[in-house]
């Protein structure tokens, strides 16, 4: 994967957008030396923010599946009025 400091990124910011659409390799950006922010391409993104969204479904999901309460009896239990 190519690296690229932050200050660098900012004139050649096109050509780097245009790298990454025509090689599909993430550019990782740099400020101070460590890793600030990825450059991908659209397809990339859009592929990880679904995967991420199946994760989340997922576990709420389970959550649901867990046991469940009537919000009356635990207000009761806390000693608080509905």
């Amino acid at each position: 994967m190519k690296s690229v400091a932050l200050a660098e990124a900012n004139d050649p910011l096109r050509s780097l957008v245009d790298e990454v659409r025509s090689s599909g390799e993430p550019i990782e950006i740099r400020e101070q030396g460590e890793p600030a922010a990825y450059l991908v391409e659209v397809e990339t993104f859009k592929r990880l923010r679904g995967i991420e969204d199946s994760v989340r479904t997922e576990q709420l999901r389970r959550d649901l599946e867990g046991p469940r309460y009537d919000l009356e009896d635990v207000l009761a239990k806390l000693g608080l009025d509905p």
